[in-house]
């Protein structure tokens, strides 16, 4: 059951509004999600949609599939029927019911580890770089070095520290207790952490970005390119100029080379008559 703070149903997202207006306040819209596992149907056409300032609860029995909606959402299951719309700026976090933490390390040392692949990503880059270094002209040692910088850019890698700080001070987490060890803390304390751990990934929603249209996710075995709307079209336009205008050199470039590959009309031959012999 899908309980929500406001009294509209989740069948009529646009509630009399226009589209543009909902887009400002859509998050999250799930359009006949379903998923089986064999022959047992868990989900079947789930249609719902999460507004910003909602407050919204999955209630159901075991096995009715709550758990299962929630790794649908942040992408650990990619087999699914259906889609569901996220709005651009938007950051799904999942705390798991039993998430383990590591024993061994203090709390700013488990908020660090959630940035592991990014750490690894600065770690390799380094390396990339001294061997680039001595070989400024090997193309792909630059290639993987673009590689890594778009794991750190996506995880808004080089304010992770910051971030961590902000989100540790915002769980009522003092700076004097981060060097605390996780084995020593209290059950309210482990259940902050957890918490604080899907908040620091990447920074939080503007509103600027929550008007921007949404990114359609579809499963991994139906992803195909289809029209765009007129918003998503404009705003793929606005935000990437310099590539559309590259493309549309290209397409001016072309069009000589097309209409010279085009085969010329042959000419018409014409019979001349037989010239008279002189008498």
């Amino acid at each position: 059951m899908w309980g929500r703070r406001t009294a509209a149903t989740s069948a009529e997202p646009l509630r009399g509004r226009s589209r543009t207006e909902w887009i400002e306040t859509m998050l999250i819209h799930l359009e006949k999600l379903g998923k089986s596992f064999g022959e047992k149907v868990v989900l079947h056409d789930v249609t719902a949609s999460v507004e910003r300032e909602d407050r919204i609860g999955i209630v159901g029995q075991n096995g009715a599939g709550k758990t299962t909606l929630l790794k649908i959402l942040t992408g650990e299951y990619q087999d699914y029927d259906g889609e569901f719309s996220v709005t651009h700026g938007v950051t799904l976090g999942y705390l798991e019911q039993n998430a383990k933490l590591d024993p061994t390390l203090d709390i700013y040392g488990e908020m660090r580890a959630t940035f592991a692949p990014v750490l690894d990503a600065m770690a390799q880059m380094q390396v990339l770089e001294r061997k680039m270094a001595a070989q400024p002209d090997n193309t792909d040692l630059l290639a993987q070095h673009d590689a890594l910088q778009n794991i750190v850019d996506a995880a808004d890698g080089y304010n992770m520290d910051v971030n961590i700080k902000k989100v540790l001070s915002g769980m009522g987490f003092a700076q004097d207790t981060w060097e605390k060890n996780i084995a020593v803390l209290s059950g309210g304390e482990l259940t902050r952490l957890r918490l604080a751990k899907p908040a620091a990934r990447k920074p939080r929603t503007t509103k600027k970005a929550a008007a921007e249209p949404a990114v359609t996710v579809q499963p991994a075995a139906e992803k195909a390119e289809e029209p765009k709307t007129e918003p998503a079209a404009k705003a793929e336009a606005a935000e990437k100029p310099a590539k559309a205008s590259r493309k549309t050199t290209a397409r001016k470039k072309a069009a000589p080379k097309a209409e010279a590959a085009a085969p010329a009309e042959k000419p018409k031959r014409t019979r001349k008559a037989p010239a008279k012999k002189a008498d």
